[in-house]
């Protein structure tokens, strides 16, 4: 068991000492992701599929703790909790959001993406009931950039303000079966948000916890030994 915890520690350190081209994309910028006004009403939220739970019912979500990751490859990840914030029902019903994005290239004030893969699943029946989120055309490229002209909700201070968004496609299962599509209800559905970025670097934190986990190493090691 101690020989195991060793090697973790010495493969988690061969990693991040690695060549960038010999090892998976790394974390270039975390954000914290909080819900921004959106152009119709409600006024704000992060993601909004309206007739998601059926019939022509405004859908919103707010987040509960959601993060935006960029990548030194171009791609993003969005991921974190959502709380249902207007609906038919299950008001207040906690999901658990995860999409991924490929790169679309970039220009000096934005970011764009390709939504590549991304599921929303309800917190209550995670494997019954769930969306699959799929990118919507060339509606669907994903800005990540600034607004010039706006104040930001969450700081409460003037422009520029960090924003993302983008256009989105939906399937909703229940029980493994499609029950709503945004095909069949053609309605608004789309994110919108501000995002802060989180100074701390991952790849420090990880070297930090690599190297507190190759000292208790060797103060069981010492244990062990007296």
């Amino acid at each position: 068991m101690l020989k195991r915890a060793v090697t973790g520690t010495l493969l988690t350190l061969a990693t991040l000492c690695a060549p960038a081209d010999a090892r998976a994309a790394a974390l270039d910028t975390r954000f914290f992701a909080s819900d921004a006004k959106g152009d119709e009403f409600p006024p704000a939220y992060v993601l909004r599929m309206d007739g998601a739970l059926g019939g022509t019912d405004v859908v919103t979500f707010h987040e509960h703790g959601l993060l935006l990751d960029l990548f030194d490859d171009g791609s993003a990840r969005l991921f974190g909790e959502l709380i249902l914030g207007e609906g038919p029902d299950l008001i207040g019903s906690v999901w658990d959001l995860d999409v991924h994005w490929d790169s679309a290239g970039a220009t000096q004030a934005e970011q764009f993406f390709h939504l590549a893969s991304g599921t929303l699943r309800s917190r209550a029946e995670p494997e019954n009931d769930l969306f699959d989120l799929v990118h919507r055309g060339h509606d669907g490229v994903l800005g990540v950039g600034v607004f010039p002209d706006r104040k930001c909700l969450t700081t409460g201070m003037q422009a520029p303000c960090m924003g993302f968004a983008a256009w989105l496609a939906w399937e909703h299962f229940v029980n493994g079966e499609v029950v709503h599509s945004w095909a069949s209800q053609g309605r608004t559905s789309d994110f919108i948000m501000e995002v802060l970025p989180i100074p701390e670097p991952a790849a420090g934190l990880l070297l930090g916890a690599a190297l507190l986990s190759l000292a208790a190493v060797g103060g069981w090691q010492r244990v062990l030994r007296a």
